[in-house]
């Protein structure tokens, strides 16, 4: 053969070598090669999250059915509550039966039907979708969704939540721009949203220090301390929180809090504690309708908090931090219970309640959304602004600055400093009926300012009462013990000649308005609860509503031993026959002692 053939020959074996190495996989190669979605994929099976199948295979393009995905989110979220399910394709031996009870009673899995789960369906992309953002409560957005090309493919029932979930950065479609609503998602699709979602999982109890996060942070089990952490994402507090507490020291979160678990108290206190933390947003949301506390203290900032589940809120900040706006916006009969000082409040849910119970609202407005309102102020509580733009009931003892009422079908018990009325609108007012004229003359009637009457400088068997008033007049007050309740109006203007109840009495002149009229208590008792009842009448003869504070003189008696004690106490006998004869005894070997010195000071010359 020569050169020229051999060189030929060689080339054509090179390129046929080359070739096969192009055309043929190397099936080691196939098998190694990495998945967009692997690590996605990776971080869900440590976390739990996720299960590969008996090989260890995670089956990235694998299509989920609906029971494979309600497990994950249930192991996600830390949801383990059990309870009834209406699905009659489920019968209970399945291996995914009691993960369909668990969605269903979390309340974000419906069925495919009434009476069907449909478990062995693989699951839309937009279903998927939904599922997930029930369990985030995020809002519908009912805006047309410009995120993608094919938006208007959306399904009306997913279209609000699809465009909410795509905004928050948890959906994102394909490279061409579209989302494929009604296609199968797979398992790796499911691992990417869940990442994002998830962001940092927080699913043990105890404490952690995260320092800065970049993403979402999702608490899901009970007792958890998180400080001195930056999220730049939202937090989640899962409803797999359960009844245990949260508590956030020194934390700040640019996007939302959404807090769907915790219980209303933990071991007497709130279940969540927010010290030294802000937030843009917050959310209050149980899907089990299962009223969260929420305590705010410190330097908190809480820019605008939406509550749409029954809840009890506490703000103890102080410098103009705590709950900057409150909005209640939740099913008929949300009721939140307030106690501290709030800025703006705002009710919107039909048949709704705000009852404070100690402290001070700034502005509180009820939206002609919540038909059939009503307002509760206990007796330590003040509203400074009051809007009604609905009919509300208004109730308590405690006080009002300002009333606005807009509409028909309100009743107040107690009489506002100023009342203005809608012309043509008639309202109940501490038992009058009024319209805008008889607002305007309840108005300039006399009246006990809101805050008052006021007790200070208590001491163990006297104090200071201070009563402000809008006008001149004469004051009548009158001191009863608590038990006895306050006294009326009548018993403080003419107390009757036999079975008066005031332990003291008296009237002042009020010769200048708007200045604090200080009445000093005297004669009290220690460590005793007392009322201080008040009322003013002006030169007209109109007497102002009745007000009334208690309080209690301290205890300042001197800790002692009880009379006869100590007492010496000899083989677990006191003060009989056992206890005579070791006094006797003692008293002797005293005496004996004291004989046996003398006489040896007596010999102690001689011996010398």
């Amino acid at each position: 053969m020569t050169k020229q053939k051999s060189r030929w020959l060689s080339g054509m074996i090179a390129a046929a070598m080359l070739f096969t190495s192009l055309a043929v996989p190397i099936p080691q190669q196939t098998t190694a090669s990495a998945h967009w979605a692997d690590p996605s994929l990776t971080k869900l099976r440590d976390w739990g999250v996720m299960r590969g199948d008996q090989n260890g295979s995670m089956e990235p393009d694998r299509k989920i059915t609906r029971a494979e995905f309600v497990s994950m989110v249930n192991r996600a979220f830390g949801y383990k509550k059990l309870g009834q399910q209406p699905f009659k394709d489920v019968k209970g031996t399945e291996w995914y039966a009691n993960e369909i009870n668990i969605g269903f009673n979390q309340g974000y899995f419906k069925g495919s039907s009434k009476n069907t789960a449909s478990p062995n369906d693989p699951l839309t992309r937009e279903e998927a979708a939904v599922l997930v953002g029930r369990n985030l409560m995020l809002t519908p957005d009912e805006s047309e969704n410009m995120q993608f090309k094919d938006g208007r493919n959306l399904s009306a029932w997913s279209r609000g939540i699809v465009t909410a979930a795509a905004k928050k950065g948890i959906l994102r479609g394909e490279t061409d721009g579209s989302f494929r609503p009604q296609a199968s998602i797979t398992r790796g699709e499911v691992a990417s949203m869940l990442e994002r979602t998830i962001g940092t999982p927080i699913n043990q109890s105890g404490s952690r220090n995260l320092g800065m996060v970049h993403g979402n942070v999702m608490i899901s089990a009970p007792d958890v301390e998180l400080s001195d952490t930056v999220i730049n994402g939202d937090l989640y507090i899962t409803a797999g929180v359960d009844l245990g507490f949260v508590k956030l020291n020194n934390v700040r979160v640019t996007g939302q809090i959404i807090a769907a678990g915790a219980g209303v108290s933990n071991r007497d206190a709130n279940s969540i504690l927010l010290r030294n933390t802000t937030a843009g947003e917050m959310i209050i949301d149980s899907p089990n309708n299962v009223a969260i506390s929420v305590r705010a203290d410190g330097e908190t900032n809480i820019g605008k908090t939406f509550v749409r589940t029954s809840a009890y809120l506490e703000d103890m900040c102080y410098g103009g931090n705590g709950f900057q706006s409150i909005e209640i916006d939740g099913e008929e009969g949300t009721r939140v219970d307030l106690t501290g000082n709030f800025k703006d409040v705002v009710l919107k849910s039909p048949k709704g309640m705000v009852a404070l119970g100690r402290g001070t609202i700034k502005k509180l407005s009820v939206d002609e959304k919540a038909f059939g309102a009503s307002v509760n102020i206990d007796e330590d509580a003040v509203i400074n602004e009051l809007y009604l733009d609905t009919g509300t009931t208004v109730t308590g003892a405690g006080d009002v600055g300002y009333v606005k009422i807009n509409t028909e079908g309100t009743t107040m018990s107690m009489l506002p400093d100023k009342i203005e009325i809608r012309p043509g609108i008639v309202a109940t007012v501490a038992g009058q009926k009024m319209n805008s004229k008889d607002a305007l003359l309840a108005s300039s009637y006399p009246h006990i300012h809101a805050g008052y009457p006021k007790v200070n400088d208590i001491a163990p068997n006297a104090a200071n009462a201070l009563v402000n008033t809008n006008k001149t007049g004469t004051m009548y007050w009158g001191i009863t013990y608590k038990e006895d309740n306050a006294l009326s109006s009548e018993e403080l203007i003419a107390p009757p000649s036999y079975g008066a109840k005031a332990l003291t009495k008296g009237q002042s002149n009020i010769q200048q308005a708007e200045t604090d009229i200080k009445t000093a208590i005297s004669s009290l008792k220690t460590d005793t609860e007392y009322t201080f009842s008040v009322v003013m009448k002006d030169a007209r003869g109109n007497v102002s509503q009745r007000k009334a504070r208690t309080f209690r003189t301290p205890d300042n008696t001197i800790p002692n031993f009880a009379a006869g004690y100590p007492r010496i106490i000899k083989d677990g006998y006191e003060n009989d026959d056992h206890t005579k004869d070791f006094y006797t005894h003692s008293m002797l070997w005293g005496l004996s002692s004291l004989s046996r010195g003398l006489f040896l000071l007596y010999l102690t010359p001689l011996t010398v």
